[in-house]
């Protein structure tokens, strides 16, 4: 390589002002927006997001049983920063904080962009500048903007994957610029990549496509086939210690006391006897038929509803499913030698991207989960043209449609209402929950019945309380045909044992609409409650929640 192309991918005082600049511009924006949105009551917030913590931190595993269904068993570690500082600073500082977090975003997919503008011809002065554009286009894309400042998941740890995606491209174009030095050079870099894939896998179980991808990218490093193995090694060994980091000590503890490290997720291959045979995993939105598949991206618009629900949506993986087998196709055509320019980290991002897509279409198909690659579609297209032919006006004017045809189809959803259900003015309480005052919860049991979420309540009721979910997903997952058939198994045998072995007050907590289920499994577990001496629950919550104090019914 040319002296002149090396220095050009070295990180040099003005791309350093890019990238300070870039992360100081959108935590700060991040936050602003943020404020001004309101504070997010998604579903998962109010189910499990703000409970799991909590009960982490109080120790209410062998209190409470399952009060937030099947995600009451998925790992707190990541909620628990929200949880602490809205409870020591309030839900709008929590908020801001997460948005920081989110706006990091831009710093790595400014790297990515600059490190493959290089790569392709781009020149020192041009290659920040177009980096900076598409760092703007990614950072707008339509389902990332309306996760700022919320409780999701994904998009908190999408910056980690693309922190490592990042190092990854870096790592394994750095051996190229030394002159293919050998792979142990480079060894540290890949390892800690995978480290940092792997925490967010351990963070977040769906991002598992992710670190599996990250490892099957290691295999465009060298055209030596023994070279391959041992990249992928390298990245598998760090991802594999990131995993145990993140995870390992919550799922031993799910395994040691529930026979399933991912409990109640893939009971069909671990075979727990604490719940039925199932996989226990969102599957509502599969692709029904392999046309659905091929054609997945573009049911996720801003005109339909296969796929979110909302009429809200981005087109721009559509555009690059389309966009990347053509430009390839025409690489072929001119010949791939018609590049003077290395195209390692294309290849990287590119094989990383279509393992991602293909693993979370089979696996994980929830648009939510995909954010990552939502993210990455500006420079996959970049990585795209790096293919086929040099820099030029040609693939500017082709840059410049893309771009062009990238925000117009996010332009629509711009304008949709925040998808997740409205949110609310800041306050100084998360929930502002008010218990009825005529009903002591001081030693108390609660039956949560139904399938509402309902477990934000826990933390501000006395801690002599105990609350058990006589229902939920994890019941309702499986279709028993009866209540008797559904607890059947460890979980139910647990909650009947502790509501026949209590001795103190009764109350059936359920959402508006649920009163039928909560009659039906507070008489399977020998209970009486009158509807009309149940009390409203106030709270900021959208649907009217209702707690009944209730009676062991007399025997005949």
């Amino acid at each position: 390589m040319k002296d002149d192309q090396r220095r050009s991918n070295r990180i040099d005082r003005r791309v350093s002002w890019f990238l300070a600049l870039n992360a100081l511009a959108w935590a700060g924006g991040f936050v602003a927006l943020s404020g001004m949105a309101g504070q997010d009551m998604n579903w998962d917030l109010l189910n499990y997001h703000y409970y799991n913590p909590f009960a982490w931190l109080h120790d209410r595993w062998a209190v409470d049983i399952q009060p937030a269904q099947r995600q009451s068993f998925f790992s707190p570690y990541l909620d628990v920063p929200l949880f602490w500082l809205s409870e020591r600073f309030g839900m709008r500082d929590a908020g801001a904080a997460i948005a920081v977090v989110q706006g990091l975003k831009a710093p790595f997919l400014f790297l990515l962009a600059w490190r493959l503008a290089s790569e392709v011809g781009a020149t020192n002065r041009t290659a920040p500048w177009v980096a900076q554009l598409l760092t703007v286009v990614a950072m707008v894309a339509p389902g990332h903007l309306a996760q700022v400042g919320t409780s999701f998941g994904d998009s908190l740890t999408a910056t980690l994957v693309l922190a490592g995606v990042a190092l990854l491209v870096f790592g394994m174009t750095a051996r190229q610029d030394r002159g293919n030095a050998r792979l142990d050079a480079v060894s540290g870099c890949l390892v800690t990549a995978g480290l940092i894939l792997g925490v967010a896998t351990g963070l977040k179980l769906t991002n598992a496509p992710y670190l599996v991808a990250g490892a099957c990218a290691a295999l465009p490093l060298s055209r030596a086939y023994r070279d391959r193995g041992p990249a992928v090694v390298f990245v598998g060994i760090g991802g594999l210690f990131g995993f145990l980091l993140s995870y390992g000590p919550w799922g031993m503890k799910l395994w040691a006391e529930l026979g399933n490290p991912f409990f109640p997720q893939f009971n069909n291959l671990f075979a727990s006897d604490f719940v039925g045979q199932g996989a226990y995993t969102d599957n509502r939105f599969d692709p029904p038929t392999m046309l659905h598949a091929v054609l997945y991206p573009w049911f996720y618009n801003p005109f339909g509803t296969s796929i979110s629900r909302q009429q809200f949506g981005d087109l721009r993986m559509a555009l690059a499913l389309l966009a990347i087998p053509v430009f390839a196709w025409l690489s072929t055509r001119r010949g791939w030698s018609a590049s003077s320019q290395p195209v390692l980290g294309a290849s990287v991002l590119l094989v990383f991207s279509a393992v991602a897509y293909g693993l979370w279409l089979t696996v994980f198909p929830v648009v939510r989960y995909v954010m990552v690659l939502e993210l990455l579609v500006p420079v996959l297209l970049l990585a795209a043209l790096g293919l086929y032919g040099h820099w030029g006006k040609a693939r500017s004017a082709w840059l410049g449609v893309l771009i062009i045809a990238m925000i117009a189809s996010a332009v629509p959803s711009w304008s949709k209402p925040y998808p997740w259900g409205p949110r609310r003015a800041w306050a100084d309480t998360p929930f502002e929950v008010s218990w009825p005052a005529g009903m002591p919860l001081d030693g108390a049991l609660v039956i949560v019945a139904g399938g509402e979420a309902m477990s934000f309540l826990v933390p501000s009721a006395p801690a002599s309380a105990r609350f058990v979910r006589t229902g939920g997903n994890i019941r309702y997952d499986q279709g028993y045909q009866s209540l008797a058939q559904a607890y059947d198994n460890g979980l139910g045998r647990t909650m009947t044992e502790a509501i026949s072995g209590h001795s103190g007050r009764f109350y059936v907590l359920y959402a508006e609409g649920e009163a039928g289920i909560a009659r039906d499994d507070a008489e399977f577990h020998g209970l009486a409650f009158e509807e009309s001496a149940c009390e409203v629950i106030r709270n900021r919550f959208r649907r009217p929640l209702l707690l009944c104090s209730a009676r062991r019914r007399s025997m005949p």
